[in-house]
């Protein structure tokens, strides 16, 4: 099923709408602080990025717990509100010259945490959304690829934007994104309706601890699991040290240009991105080892690339084929998980990926700002290139699996 089909259905379609405009709205916060925060205290902006990662590796995994509990559309939609108070609260903060370090810091741990909610919740809802295993397979692509499609929009209007509004305007449109994005969710009032009770005597309650132990022990006993989250670790390590840290400090210090530039190769990264998914989301995954092995080799050479660039041009060239760094991990680690676990434990797989993603991020912040303290920012992207081309050689073994 070609990965846009699932968009025929009404509830689906609004979903994905929600999460484009609130992938769209934090995008724009996610460039606005980078900027001002590399601005402030230039390659020590890592450790912002890093204090986001670690909070969301603290949480994620009750996130994930809550997530299987909980009234999933009234979480989404408390997630949303949250996170545009907090845009509004920054809009503030900026416009009268009182955005710090410490307000920065507060914001990344708030979002972290409302994060370590929020996405596992949409993963844990979507099974009622598809009418069969091939619209799952295909809407598993179409919602991954919403926040690729919001890499390429968001970043766009930065260079659009930053010739028309100040900076700290980019949080004000950020909160109305998650406004817009709530008020979608608000209307799947009878799609996302909660399941009626089982009939028969209620199972006895399972503890939060027990319930992530199981979901632990059944990741690390997957074999090829296992190797996807090495991957995902790395992959997520390469993209923060380069995208979050050296990609600014280049344009700044190397290109000798503004934000404009950031967000173009921001973009082309988004455009690279989404188009990975909408490929391998079109065709039935036989051999999800495969995708993830070639998937480290393809943008460890996107990496390169960015390494040498010497001209706004080949930067987003490199940026674009670094981009498949996502999709040829998630998504074969949502088949995995979809076909090989039961659905009770979707969620909390789910906040195992991003325990992963977020321990990945915190890796790639403090190699980061070690490697920028003793090489140059060419040296460091080009540090990360080869690590994946490692990763991808190390996992030959599970291409046919």
């Amino acid at each position: 099923m070609f990965v846009l089909a699932p968009l025929k259905r009404p509830p689906i379609l609004l979903l994905w709408s929600a999460l484009v405009a609130g992938g769209i709205g934090d995008e724009l916060r996610r460039v606005a602080l980078v900027w001002i925060a590399v601005d402030l205290i230039g390659k020590d902006a890592a450790y912002v990025t890093a204090t986001q990662a670690g909070a969301l590796m603290v949480f994620s995994l009750l996130g994930g717990v809550y997530a299987d509990r909980w009234d999933q559309r009234r979480t989404l939609i408390a997630v949303d509100l949250s996170r545009a108070a907090i845009g509004f609260l920054l809009a503030l903060a900026a416009a009268i010259g009182v955005l710090g370090l410490p307000a920065i810091f507060a914001a990344a741990i708030a979002l972290a945490v409302l994060t370590a909610l929020y996405t596992p919740t949409i993963q844990a809802c979507l099974p009622r959304l598809a009418e069969s295993a091939e619209m799952m397979y295909a809407l598993n692509g179409l919602i991954d690829g919403s926040r690729r499609l919001a890499r390429i929009l968001g970043p766009a209007l930065v260079g659009v934007l930053a010739a028309i509004v100040p900076t700290h305007h980019f949080f004000t449109i950020n909160a109305l994104m998650f406004i817009g994005s709530a008020l979608a969710v608000a209307a799947l009032a009878r799609a996302l309706r909660p399941p009626p009770p089982v009939s028969g005597p209620a199972p006895p309650p399972i503890g939060a601890i027990a319930e992530l132990g199981a979901a632990f022990r059944g990741a690390l006993d997957h074999r090829l699991l296992r190797y996807a989250f090495v991957s995902m670790l790395v992959g997520t390590a390469a993209w923060s040290t380069t995208f979050m840290l050296c990609l600014p400090l280049l344009i700044q210090d190397v290109l000798k240009t503004d934000i404009g530039a950031f967000g173009l190769v921001i973009s082309a990264y988004g455009v690279g991105n989404l188009a990975a998914n909408i490929l391998i989301a079109s065709f039935p995954m036989t051999r999800p080892g495969l995708v993830l092995v070639l998937g480290r080799l393809v943008a460890g050479a996107g990496f390169a690339v960015m390494a040498v660039a010497t001209d706004l041009s080949t930067l987003m060239v490199g940026a674009a084929f670094a981009a498949v760094v996502g999709p040829t991990a998630d998504l074969p680690y949502l088949v995995l998980a979809r076909r090989d676990f039961p659905a009770g434990m979707i969620g909390k797989l789910f906040s195992l990926r991003n325990l992963v993603d977020s321990a990945g991020m915190l890796l790639g912040m403090v190699v980061a700002a070690v490697l920028l303290g003793h090489v140059g920012i060419v040296e460091t992207i080009a540090a990360m290139a080869a690590t994946l081309c490692v990763v991808s050689l190390s996992g030959l073994r599970m291409a046919n699996r």
